[in-house]
C-alpha cells in the first residue's frame, strides 16, 4: 500500500500593467517586469506524522531573463528559518523548512511574494531541496503489519537534490499565479533495505492558478465499510476527462518515473478522512479547469508495482476557474 496522500506547493506571480507618472503612457522597463510569488502546499502521508521539505532555492530558467531566489534574501524570498538542521544539530543557512502535512488541499505556503521577473517565456522552474528534509512516520507492527501510534524519524531525499518542474509564460497585464502540487502517494517511495524515503518528481505538478479550482465531498460512511477499508482506508482516485471504470489505472511506476500502468494513469490521488465532527470526507487542491471522474476505492496501491483497484463508486466532475466543485459519494 502506498503511504501518501497529496499536496501542493502553491506559487503566484502577477504582472500588472504599470504606468508613468506624465501622460498615461507605459515605461518600457516597467513593462517588460511583472511581480513575481511563490508558495507551496502539500497532502499528507498515510502514516506520517509530519513531513518537512528544506527549501533553499528557487530557479527559473528563462534565457537571459533566467532568475534565482535564495531563502532568507531580499527580493520577496521568505525568510530563513530554524527547522533544518545538520548531523551536528546546526541550523542548515538559508533554508526554510515547511511542514507539508500542514498545507494541504487548497491551503498553501508562501516562498516568494512580491517580487518582479522580467516578461517571457519560462522553460523550466526548480526548485533546490536540501538533504535535511525528513520525516516522523508511524512505526509498523511486524506482527500484524499495522501502524502503531509509536514513531520514528526518517530522511526525506530528492534526487540531485532539486525538482525539475514545466516553465510557464509571464505577459505583461497578466497575473501568473502558479501552484506545484504535490502528490505524495505518487513521489514518495521507500526504497528496499532502506527505512529512509525518497521523494521522486513523478508526483509533482506545476498549477496555473488562474484556471484551476478546487474539488471536495463528503463520503457516505457505509460507502466505506468491509475488511479492506479497515485495512487500507479509502481513497479518491482522480482521472483527467469521463472514463469507465474499467479503464481506470493504479499508481504504477517504473525506475525513471515513466507510468507503467496498462490503463489510465490518474492524475492525483487522496486519502478519504473523518471529520471533527463525523463524517468522512476528501479535498483534492489545485486541479486544472475541465473534466474529471473521480473514484472510491479502498483497495491497497503500490506505485512501485501493478495492483488491482477495486472501484466502488465513481462519479463525474466539472472544475471551472477559481471556484471548488463538490462531489459527494453518497
Amino acid at each position: 500500500m502506498s503511504a501518501f496522500k497529496k499536496s501542493a506547493i502553491a506559487l503566484l506571480f502577477t504582472s500588472p500593467l504599470l504606468l508613468t507618472a506624465c501622460g498615461g503612457s507605459s515605461d518600457s522597463d516597467n513593462d517588460s517586469m511583472v511581480a513575481f510569488n511563490l508558495a507551496v502546499s502539500d497532502a499528507p502521508v498515510d502514516h506520517a506524522v509530519s513531513v518537512v521539505a528544506c527549501f533553499n532555492e528557487v530557479e527559473l530558467k528563462g534565457g537571459d531573463n533566467s532568475q534565482i531566489f535564495i531563502v532568507g534574501g531580499d527580493n520577496g524570498e521568505v525568510a530563513a528559518n530554524d527547522v533544518c538542521k545538520d548531523e551536528t544539530g546546526n541550523v542548515v543557512p538559508n533554508t526554510h523548512g515547511i511542514d507539508l502535512m500542514q498545507f494541504t488541499g487548497d491551503d498553501a505556503a508562501v516562498l516568494i511574494e512580491g517580487t518582479m521577473i522580467p516578461v517571457g517565456q519560462y522553460t523550466q522552474m526548480r526548485l533546490s531541496i536540501t538533504p535535511e528534509s525528513y520525516a516522523e512516520v508511524k512505526v509498523m507492527d511486524e506482527e500484524t503489519g499495522e501502524y502503531t501510534e509509536q514513531t520514528k524519524m526518517v530522511s526525506v531525499s530528492v534526487p540531485s537534490n532539486e525538482l525539475k518542474l514545466d516553465g510557464f509564460v509571464a505577459t505583461q497585464g497578466n497575473e501568473v499565479s502558479l501552484t506545484v502540487e504535490f502528490d505524495l502517494r505518487k513521489s514518495m517511495v521507500n526504497p528496499q533495505n532502506s527505512e529512509d524515503l525518497v521523494l521522486k518528481p513523478r508526483g509533482v505538478r506545476l498549477v496555473d492558478n488562474n484556471t484551476a479550482g478546487h474539488i471536495e465531498g463528503d463520503v457516505n460512511e457505509l460507502r466505506i465499510q468491509g475488511e479492506s477499508c479497515d485495512n487500507n482506508g479509502a481513497f479518491v482516485y482522480l482521472y483527467e476527462g469521463t472514463i469507465a471504470v474499467a479503464d481506470m489505472g493504479d499508481l504504477h511506476y517504473d525506475a525513471n518515473s515513466n507510468y507503467a500502468g496498462v490503463k489510465t494513469e490518474p492524475l492525483a490521488s487522496v486519502a478519504v478522512v473523518m471529520e471533527e465532527q463525523g463524517g468522512y470526507e476528501y479535498e483534492i487542491g489545485y486541479v486544472q479547469a475541465g473534466q474529471y471522474t473521480l473514484a472510491l476505492t479502498c483497495s491497497a496501491d503500490n506505485s512501485e508495482q501493478s495492483d488491482e483497484l477495486t472501484f466502488i463508486m465513481a462519479k463525474t466532475a466539472d472544475v471551472a476557474d477559481k471556484q471548488t466543485s463538490e462531489v459527494n459519494f453518497n
